[in-house]
């Protein structure tokens, strides 16, 4: 099973599951050169997790902004066409949960 990050029709990467913990999806993630286009996004959503949510809540509630801001560019799609949500993406690791 992989799961396919999408802007339109432009693949920027695919994520492979490896792990799970409920509600979260581990994945290795392959990125395309145009990961490049949206890297810089993720990069920010890494950051400003970093802190536990209780020591920097308006760094986590600016990260939801931008997953939000992605999640309106890009699309997640496993093999049988069911969308996901992505997390985070940092390096080749990924997470992403399920639409419920």
């Amino acid at each position: 099973m992989a799961f396919y990050l999408k802007c339109g029709d432009v693949l920027l990467g695919t994520l492979y599951p490896d792990d799970t913990d409920f509600p979260w999806i581990y994945c290795q993630f392959e990125p395309t050169e145009h990961f490049e286009e949206v890297k810089p996004l993720f990069d920010q959503v890494c950051k400003l997790t970093e802190k536990d949510y209780e020591d920097a809540p308006d760094d986590w509630e600016t990260a939801g902004r931008l997953l939000d801001e992605i999640h309106a560019k890009c699309q997640l799609i496993d093999d049988h066409g069911h969308q996901a949500l992505i997390g985070q993406i940092s390096g080749n690791e990924a997470s992403l949960r399920l639409y419920t």
